[in-house]
C-alpha cells in the first residue's frame, strides 16, 4: 500500500489539498477513497526520487542564487572601498597612476581611477544627443523647426 498524504472527509477537501500539493512539489497526487475516507497518494516520482530530486535542484539553485548574491555585495562593498581609496589620493598621484597605467592595474581599478580622476579633472561626458524625430517636420532633435 502506498503511503498517505493526508485524510480528508470530502473530496472537495482532498481535491484542494492535492492541488496545493503538487503545485508546491512539482509532482502529480491521486485521491483515494479509502474506508469511506478520501485518501491523497503521492506520485511515485514523488516517492521514487524524482520529486525529491526535483526539491534539491530548487535547493541547490536557491542556495547558488544566495551565494551569487553575497559574491556580488562583497564585489561591491570592495569597489566602494577602492573608489573611496583613490578619491583620498591627490591629483598629481591620481594622474601619476594614470601615465603608467600599462602597471598591472585590474580592470577595476583602472575604472575607478579613470572616474575618479574625470571628477577630480572636472571633465564630464558629453551632453546626451536628441534623437527624437518630430511628428511634423520629420527633423531630428535640434534641427526641428516647428518649435
Amino acid at each position: 500500500m502506498q503511503p498517505v498524504l493526508q485524510t480528508f472527509d470530502t473530496f472537495r477537501e482532498a481535491g484542494q489539498f492535492a492541488a496545493r500539493f503538487c503545485a508546491d512539489h512539482h509532482t502529480t497526487a491521486s485521491i483515494k477513497n479509502i474506508e469511506g475516507r478520501w485518501a491523497v497518494v503521492p506520485s511515485d516520482e514523488y516517492l521514487g526520487g524524482e520529486g525529491r530530486k526535483a526539491e534539491q535542484s530548487k535547493i541547490e539553485e536557491q542556495r547558488e542564487a544566495e551565494e551569487t548574491i553575497r559574491r556580488v555585495a562583497l564585489e561591491q562593498q570592495q569597489q566602494d572601498e577602492r573608489r573611496a581609496y583613490f578619491r583620498t589620493l591627490s591629483k598629481d598621484a591620481l594622474q601619476a597612476l594614470w601615465d603608467h597605467r600599462d602597471q598591472p592595474l585590474s580592470t577595476q581599478d583602472f575604472v575607478i581611477v579613470r572616474q575618479v580622476l574625470r571628477e577630480t579633472l572636472g571633465i564630464t561626458s558629453a551632453a546626451p544627443v536628441n534623437l527624437t524625430v518630430c511628428s511634423q517636420c520629420f527633423l531630428v532633435g535640434d534641427a526641428c523647426t516647428c518649435h
